[in-house]
């Protein structure tokens, strides 16, 4: 942070987004309310699903249909108010939950990164429609901390589907069957981490995931805000 901003902060501090108490690390949240962010107790080690028990093994899901990605990293639940945030950001255009999210995630996940960060991206006619994608938004602010390489055009989705929020959960893989592809423009790294806002079945993640390994991508992690 430089002078200007120490100074500003100083005169100014964050407040929080939620009871509007002084903000916390600098952040726009106070740290009771950091505090009482919903985080899972145990989850799945391969797609963060929320467990009973901390066993070690991959949930059952994931066990009948073992998904493309490699691991999957969300810090919260998508409970109240992580899933306020996301939808502030996503539905309301308040691209500073944006820096918020990308904050939390930071200080909940464990340290290092891929070579490379990689957003899920919206169709063109979607991003018309948005404006923005949140993925490339939160990309941006998580490359910065973690000293990675941005690539935010990665991937490409190729073909418009139904929004799978609308689809019943068998239906979501097949709604996405070649729905991406790989830029091709920028060699992919041996590693690469996919950015999303939120995962629910991991459909999305499990095909841009199969996209990426079969372009020769060897591992993806998948970094999302929350697990639903």
């Amino acid at each position: 942070m430089g002078w200007l901003a120490k100074i500003w902060t100083g005169v100014f501090p964050p407040r929080c987004t939620l009871c509007q108490g002084v903000g916390w690390d600098n952040l726009d949240l106070c740290r009771a309310c950091a505090e009482d962010l919903p985080r899972p107790r145990h989850r799945c080690p391969l797609c963060a699903a929320e467990v009973e028990l901390p066993n070690g093994l991959p949930c059952a899901a994931c066990i009948r249909r073992p998904p493309a990605f490699d691991r999957v990293l969300a810090p919260f639940r998508y409970r109240a108010p992580v899933d306020f945030f996301i939808q502030q950001l996503k539905f309301h255009e308040r691209l500073a939950m944006a820096t918020l999210l990308a904050a939390l995630f930071d200080l909940e996940a464990p340290p290092g990164s891929p070579a490379a960060l990689i957003p899920v991206p919206l169709h063109p006619r979607r991003l018309r429609q948005r404006g923005f994608n949140q993925a490339l938004e939160l990309a941006r602010h998580l490359a910065e901390r973690r000293a990675a390489t941005l690539l935010p055009r990665g991937l490409i989705r190729r073909r418009a589907t139904v929004p799978q929020s609308e689809l019943p959960a068998p239906r979501r893989r097949q709604n996405l069957k070649r729905a991406f592809k790989v830029n091709g423009v920028t060699p992919l790294p041996s590693h690469v981490a996919l950015i999303d806002d939120v995962m629910t079945t991991g459909a999305t993640a499990h095909e841009c995931a199969a996209t990426l390994k079969a372009n020769g991508v060897e591992r993806v992690d998948v970094w999302v805000m929350a697990r639903a």
